[in-house]
């Protein structure tokens, strides 16, 4: 796959596994069926990552999880996602890190989340407004891959993006190439 620029300006190059990936576009391959058996991730990693994306609709079943990760093992799964949106069924989402739910918030079509590297904490935005902090379990230097899990045929979401800021202050760096 070539090279993906994002909306912010940086590139990034995708890996796909039971998903379709085309202008910002990310679906699954409806063949696949309904288990968590799809994923795209980055071949970048960045400190002071962050993954954006937008939900187009309410899903009354289709779930996907999408968002940051040290180690994009390439299982398709969702176990190993260090930070990630869960979205779920009927206008849910969930925080979820390392392998267990952080905090539950309500998204409406057209929303998007963000999940963000910010100096050592980790952020979670819904169309920019912070839902939850996680604090402590990182580092400012955490290298982050986006990664993804995606479980019913119909799961898709648009304009993902995936890039890199530097670190908050006067005196943060400005963005620069990933560390491959």
């Amino acid at each position: 796959w070539s090279r993906m620029t994002s909306l912010s300006g940086g590139s990034w190059t995708p890996n796909l596994s039971g998903v379709t990936f085309s202008n910002g576009k990310v679906s699954k391959i409806p063949s696949l069926g309904t288990n968590w058996n799809a994923s795209i991730w980055s071949s970048e990693r960045y400190s002071q990552a962050t993954v954006s994306f937008k939900v187009p609709y309410v899903y009354s079943s289709p779930q996907m999880m999408i968002g940051l990760n040290t180690n994009p093992i390439p299982d398709n799964g969702y176990a190993d996602l260090d930070c990630a949106w869960y979205i779920y069924s009927n206008g849910t989402a969930i925080i979820y890190q390392n392998n267990s739910q952080a905090h539950y918030d309500t998204y409406s079509a057209g929303d998007i989340f963000t999940v963000s590297h910010v100096g050592s904490n980790v952020e979670y935005h819904i169309n920019g407004v912070l839902k939850y902090t996680n604090t402590g379990t990182y580092t400012a230097s955490t290298l982050f891959h986006l990664d993804s899990s995606f479980v019913y045929p119909t799961a898709y979401c648009e304009n993902l993006t995936f890039s890199q800021k530097g670190i908050p202050g006067a005196t943060g760096a400005a963005g620069r190439n990933a560390i491959v």
